[in-house]
């Protein structure tokens, strides 16, 4: 595995007393230094805005715009092509670059982070996704929504963050796992089956 680092550089051109190389460069003498500082804009992109911890809008700086490409309750399609609605806590949110169009293609990954029985998802998270194509500047979703189906790994419980790996596989994780086969039923709410 390669290991990249990246350490910021400044490059100084300091003369220590030998003429021969202050001849080279004109104008400098033998007590001469040359810095070079790139200068950096220091103004943030956007003009601040105060934290509200209490709203339910979404509060954006002026300029800023969304637009939403999935919700809990569209549409999503098992591998079967049966359709139901999608569910919802939506949690890691992970963008697969096209290998041809990474600028305006890919996939998107959402997962879900439930613990309830679901008749025609299967119990707990699980996870969908789908294409989104930049189109006209905006992006959006393009096709079926799908259904990713955990029941082959016992379904997931709080199916919550995770990570990409560089060769475009996805690790998602438990963010609590269960003390007891009881939590995991949670009165009839939760997981049907718990024998796994």
């Amino acid at each position: 595995m390669k290991i990249k680092f990246l350490i910021p550089l400044s490059l100084f051109i300091i003369s220590c007393g030998n003429t021969k190389n202050t001849e080279d460069v004109k104008g400098l003498d033998n007590d001469s230094t040359i810095t070079l500082v790139e200068e950096i804009d220091s103004t943030p992109p956007f003009i601040e805005i105060e934290s509200n911890f209490s709203s339910k809008d979404l509060i954006l700086p002026e300029g800023f715009t969304y637009t939403v490409l999935f919700s809990e309750g569209d549409d999503v399609t098992r591998t079967d092509g049966e359709k139901f609605p999608a569910k919802g806590n939506h949690d890691l949110s992970i963008f697969i670059p096209d290998e041809q169009t990474p600028n305006t293609k890919g996939l998107l990954y959402i997962s879900h982070e439930t613990k309830y029985k679901d008749e025609n998802l299967g119990d707990g998270g699980g996870a969908t996704i789908f294409d989104i194509e930049k189109i006209n500047g905006v992006w959006q979703a393009v096709g079926d929504f799908n259904h990713i189906d955990f029941s082959g790994v016992g379904y997931t419980n709080r199916n919550c963050g995770g990570s990409l790996t560089p060769n475009g596989t996805i690790f998602t994780c438990e963010e609590a796992w269960a003390h007891s086969t009881d939590y995991l039923y949670h009165n009839g709410e939760g997981m049907t089956d718990t024998s796994w």
